[in-house]
């Protein structure tokens, strides 16, 4: 039963035009559902998030990561020293993709003003003004003392799904 004040609303993104694959009907549907959204220019975008470093610049951080044993230049190329390729490993999700976390700290470590931080395995779903409980094994979320004690789904630059295998039981 509904309540007195609530009024049903439709969802665009059930309806046929959004399930049939068409990329900009999808986006659009996702859009009008969400009713509000922030809207930022390409340019404005990439000054505040940053845009990738220069080519001398990688291959700076790049040999930063060999000296401190994070990366591992051998025979095979370039590698990982603490992570183990998933499809090899008997570990559990949580304990394999776990040195990603130090990887990835490293990493942000050696970018200039990064504005965001890596977590894993995160213990809460975040904020939402939706009912998205949704929870991702970890991501890059915007670094702002505001948001450290909760992390809204607008505080998340890059969320990340950890999958043992690339077939489709891992999906």
């Amino acid at each position: 039963m509904l309540l007195p004040d609530t009024v049903p609303v439709a969802r665009h993104t059930s309806h046929a035009d959004y399930r049939m694959g068409d990329l900009k009907l999808g986006c659009i549907a996702v859009l009008t559902d969400l009713r509000r959204y922030l809207q930022v220019p390409f340019d404005c975008l990439v000054k505040c998030v940053g845009a990738g470093p220069s080519q001398p610049d990688l291959q700076w951080i790049r040999n930063n990561l060999t000296k401190c044993k994070i990366l591992t230049d051998n025979k095979s190329g370039l590698q990982w020293t603490d992570f183990t390729p998933p499809a090899t490993s008997k570990e559990s999700k949580e304990n394999e993709f776990k040195p990603l976390g130090h990887i990835i700290a490293e990493i942000l470590a050696e970018v200039p003003d990064h504005r965001v931080s890596f977590l894993a395995n995160p213990n809460g779903t975040p904020l939402s003004e939706r009912n998205n409980t949704s929870r991702p094994d970890g991501y890059l979320v915007l670094s702002n003392e505001k948001t450290k004690p909760k992390i809204h789904w607008f505080d998340i630059a890059v969320p990340f799904e950890f999958k043992k295998g690339q077939d489709i039981e891992s999906l």
